[in-house]
């Protein structure tokens, strides 16, 4: 990403209308090529305190994860519905995934897209010693 376009998105992020924002969830995508799961890895980019963030998809379905250090620490259960194939991805530090942990996460996070509808988030500050 250039960086014009870069300062341009942060500008625009930051200009977001109010109206964005419903019952502490803000609306965070998609509004990108890359579509809700360019959506989910901009979001965990740009965490750099510990947070509980949770997504909510257009079906209602949410995810909820853990990130801090600009990096995904793991996911929390429950699996969202119609994902419970992915059980065994959820409440495990996710530091050095294999390959085959990797195409499953990354099988997880394709699957919570439900097109090209809205994605909402809530961030929280996790807990002190929840890490």
């Amino acid at each position: 990403m250039s960086d014009n376009r870069h300062l341009r998105d942060k500008l625009q992020k930051l200009a977001s209308e109010a109206s964005s924002i419903q019952d502490g969830w803000r609306r965070v995508g998609p509004d990108t090529d890359g579509g809700v799961l360019a959506v989910i890895l901009t979001e965990i980019d740009e965490t750099l305190l510990p947070r509980k963030i949770s997504l909510r998809n257009e079906r209602g379905a949410i995810l909820r994860l853990e990130a801090g250090n600009r990096r995904l620490w793991r996911f929390i259960s429950p699996a969202p519905e119609g994902l419970e194939s992915f059980e065994a991805l959820f409440d495990h530090p996710i530091s050095d995934p294999s390959n085959t942990q990797t195409e499953r996460l990354a099988a997880l996070l394709k699957g919570f897209e439900s097109g090209k509808g809205a994605v909402w988030l809530h961030a929280e500050p996790l807990a002190d010693g929840a890490t």
